[in-house]
């Protein structure tokens, strides 16, 4: 890598630095992705965790902190709920319900307990998750009306009415 960057050519404007750290992020995130993907379970990990979730739980987490603190834009929250998709798409919600659903586990049988904490693990994941999607897609839909406001949306031009 070369660490000095050539300026921008007459007339290029020079990236601003937020957006240089999305485009570090989006390739960093990229090639962990890749890392996660090839690599085996650990031999103490339970088959049942997928070797992502950890990582797309991070980048939810790094995906609604971006939306918060300022008016969150359009493409702001669909990057949360793109986020939230993600983990979502690794976790089978009734397989957590029905393992979740035997109210006594056994004190003494340590893989039953191993498997109870995995199961509350991913139980947290899938509500923190629902929790963020819902939420993005409330702030979206804010935006949506706030936009359909602002742009004369109610003054019946196009809506047939008139």
């Amino acid at each position: 890598e070369n660490p000095q960057r050539e300026p921008p050519a007459a007339g290029e404007a020079a990236p601003l630095p937020h957006e240089a750290a999305a485009v570090r992020y989006e390739a960093l995130l990229a090639e962990l992705r890749a890392e996660c993907a090839a690599a085996a379970a650990p031999p103490d990990a339970p088959p049942e965790v997928p070797p992502l979730l950890p990582l797309l739980q991070a980048h939810l987490e790094h995906a609604e902190a971006m939306s918060e603190g300022r008016r969150a834009g359009e493409e702001l929250l669909r990057g949360v709920v793109a986020a939230a998709d993600e983990v979502l798409s690794l976790l089978d919600a009734t397989q957590i319900a029905a393992a979740l659903g035997v109210p006594h586990v056994d004190p003494d049988d340590k893989r039953a307990k191993q498997r109870r904490e995995v199961d509350e693990a991913q139980k947290k994941a899938l509500v923190g998750a629902l929790h963020l999607k819902a939420a993005a897609l409330a702030d979206l839909h804010k935006v949506a009306a706030a936009a359909g406001a602002g742009d004369g949306a109610g003054d019946g031009a196009g809506d047939g009415a008139g």
